[in-house]
């Protein structure tokens, strides 16, 4: 099989020189054009290669230092021995570390949720699936290939941040730190977030509905982007999730305008925020089933302080690419600010209630 020698970045026509040199696509596939090559917009360089039957490869390729040593971790894991984790992550079919890019199966006939406009296809069944797939990723032993421990998140790194940190920082970026520091409560939190870190068991470390993947199979899921995986703390993956259904209420607030005076639009609030609180609770309830844990006020209170750091993590990531803080990043923020001084209200809600 031909050596294929990759340019500083792949184009759409060096993925399939990559997946023909790999032996994983054949002239055919090519000459033919049954190919749909699509190039995906992330911190790494993503292509998306997809046959006319719905089968195909997914490419990642680091673009530069700062990010060849996170995918070189994410290869390496998906490599690894995973038992029973190994149906809930993507399956690596090539990697060549010297070109800093490896290839996994596409996950067929799948669908990618964790936009407003989606909430709504996920079913109870699936959000519990997702709580017992990530208590087995907690549960699994620490002698995977990961180079050391998963990164401090930047949520909680916000509240103090190295000299490096602020190479790439947007005036947008400024502004959230700059109001993080103005909140005592958040800034107290935080504090205590970065105190209580416990580096215990394997983590994802970057869990949110754009990384996880429902397939088609009944409430078979996929959890993808593992780059940030590492020995970490079990409430930061949790905290996470929660902060992600919690954001899907809030940014259906902030675009039915929710905060004004209406009836209608009060009624819609309050079923949605109990359709979110009954999937938090679902989700909360499988993973401590199955992680062998309590679930009682005090954990949900934990991981809901971890949510305030999401929160802000979620903020920070859609300000790098603006001057100014959008009115949904304001909102995450007074979200996280909320959970600093009220999340105790919200904790017994998700365990406590009937639904």
């Amino acid at each position: 099989m031909a050596n294929f020698t990759a340019p500083i970045i792949l184009s759409e026509a060096d993925a399939a020189r990559l997946l023909l040199g790999a032996g994983l696509i054949s002239n055919a596939d090519i000459v033919e054009g049954g190919l749909t090559i699509t190039r995906l917009g992330r911190r790494n360089c993503n292509i998306r290669v997809e046959r006319a039957d719905g089968t195909g490869f997914f490419i990642k390729q680091a673009r530069n230092d700062t990010t060849a040593r996170s995918v070189r971790n994410e290869a390496r894991f998906l490599e690894s021995d995973l038992k029973e984790l190994r149906i809930y992550v993507p399956h690596v079919v090539h990697h060549d570390p010297r070109l800093r890019v490896f290839v996994t199966e596409l996950i067929p006939s799948s669908t990618a949720i964790g936009t407003p406009k989606s909430w709504k296809d996920v079913t109870a069944a699936q959000v519990e699936e997702l709580g017992r797939a990530i208590a087995i990723a907690h549960r699994t032993p620490s002698g995977i290939q990961i180079e050391g421990a998963s990164p401090t998140p930047r949520g909680i790194s916000l509240l103090r941040p190295g000299l490096e940190f602020f190479r790439d920082l947007t005036p947008a970026n400024i502004q959230l730190i700059s109001a993080i520091h103005h909140d005592r409560p958040l800034c107290e939190l935080l504090t205590d977030l970065e105190v209580s870190w416990q580096s215990s068991n394997l983590i994802h470390g970057d869990l949110k509905f754009d990384n996880i993947v429902f397939r088609d199979i009944e409430c078979a899921i996929v959890l993808v982007d593992w780059e940030f995986a590492g020995l970490g703390d079990p409430r930061w993956d949790l905290g996470s999730i929660l902060a992600d259904l919690l954001h899907v209420w809030l940014i259906d607030a902030v675009n039915q305008g929710i905060e004004a005076s209406d009836d209608q639009n009060g009624k819609r609030e309050a079923s949605l925020f109990h359709r979110i609180s009954f999937f938090c609770k679902v989700f909360l309830r499988s993973y401590c089933a199955n992680a062998g844990k309590k679930l009682d006020a005090q954990f949900a209170d934990e991981c809901l302080c971890f949510s305030a750091a999401r929160f802000l993590q979620t903020a920070f990531e859609a300000s790098q690419i603006r001057t100014d803080l959008d009115l949904y990043s304001v909102k995450a923020v007074q979200m996280a600010a909320n959970l600093a001084v009220r999340r105790k209200e919200l904790s017994r809600l998700l365990w406590e209630a009937d639904s």
